[in-house]
């Protein structure tokens, strides 16, 4: 009797050494396999959504006129023509702003769109910067005709009153040789019957360009400007002045 009491509790004695010493193996094996698991999880690169954009040097890519509206309005210092499309608004230049194109581009006078295309130095209400403004075209490339604005003369349904580009206060315009302004015609001076510009000569002024206000400057330092219908133009000294670089 004694020795199956011992055999048995000998026996239990087995079985608990056997259940204590299987735990700490069971403990450590499944620390490794989580172990493991971070680690592979940690190797697995993250997919970013990558958001194409120009770059500094190239700037704000716009492919229509809204888009153009858009970034003048947010004050970009470059932006980039990257689609032929047309002007059905006036857009006002306040900051200092390159507008160019890297291939062929057109920007046509919408055939309804009778005003000012580019308005510089002035927003939407009237008000007039304080500084003095730079709005330049094109690039320093001489391919010619790579950056066109088009005053599409031929095909508007309505008598335009406005012109390619608006000069007001101290703004200034740089014209660039990949640049071509053509077919503008106009019949009047709209904006000039406003209260904020003081112009003591005939409000029928140019064909492309209005140079409105004191020490506003226009430079053309190539490119191509043609087509153009001026109505008389007697600049008062001083109500600024336009030069003309390089041909």
């Amino acid at each position: 009797m004694k020795k199956k009491l011992c055999a048995r509790t000998l026996a239990l004695l087995l079985s608990f050494c056997l259940l204590f010493s299987a735990c700490p193996s069971f403990v450590f094996a499944t620390g490794a396999s989580t172990e493991v698991q971070t680690e592979t999880e940690t190797e697995t690169p993250v997919e970013t959504p990558q958001i194409e954009t120009g770059g500094d040097d190239v700037g704000e890519i716009v492919y229509s006129a809204d888009e153009l509206e858009a970034a003048i309005d947010a004050q970009y210092s470059v932006i980039c023509i990257g689609a032929d499309f047309q002007l059905d608004r006036t857009f006002y230049v306040t900051n200092n702003l390159k507008l160019y194109a890297r291939e062929k581009r057109t920007l046509t006078r919408a055939a309804e769109f009778a005003s000012d295309i580019f308005v510089v130095g002035a927003d939407k209400d009237g008000v007039l910067t304080e500084e003095e403004i730079t709005f330049t075209l094109g690039s320093f490339s001489e391919e010619a005709d790579l950056f066109t604005i088009d005053g599409n003369k031929d095909n508007t349904t309505v008598d335009v009153v406005g012109s390619a580009l608006f000069l007001s206060k101290q703004a200034i315009v740089n014209i660039y040789a990949d640049v071509s302004i053509v077919n503008n015609k106009k019949v009047g001076n709209e904006r000039t019957f406003e209260e904020n510009y003081v112009v003591s000569y005939p409000v029928k002024v140019g064909g492309a360009v209005a140079v409105i206000c004191e020490k506003a400057e226009m430079n053309i330092h190539g490119g191509r400007q043609h087509g153009q219908p001026v109505c008389q133009w007697r600049a008062q000294r001083n109500r600024g002045y336009g030069l003309s670089h390089d041909g």
